[in-house]
């Protein structure tokens, strides 16, 4: 079975989220995802690989503000206004 796990809180808008670096920053709800079909829980922009189990963006998919600031390597620049 397929899923992803991602950040909660109890703060009204969104939730404060530790970073390697070791800063801490407020997310908001609302920050830019990729699109999921919520009838199925499927993320058409993601794919798993079955033989090592991890996931990788499929062709052609580009990542949201969300995937984009929790990549260690990825090369995004992300403006402190998106999220």
């Amino acid at each position: 079975e397929l899923w992803i796990q991602t950040v909660g809180s109890f703060h009204p808008g969104g939730a404060n989220v530790g970073f390697c670096d070791g800063s801490v920053r407020f997310i908001r709800e609302t920050i830019q995802s990729v699109p999921f079909d919520p009838s199925t829980g499927a993320v058409p922009a993601f794919r798993q690989n079955p033989t090592i189990l991890i996931y990788s963006m499929a062709p052609g998919a580009r990542p949201g503000v969300w995937q984009a600031i929790s990549t260690r390597n990825g090369g995004e620049v992300v403006s402190a206004g998106s999220f």
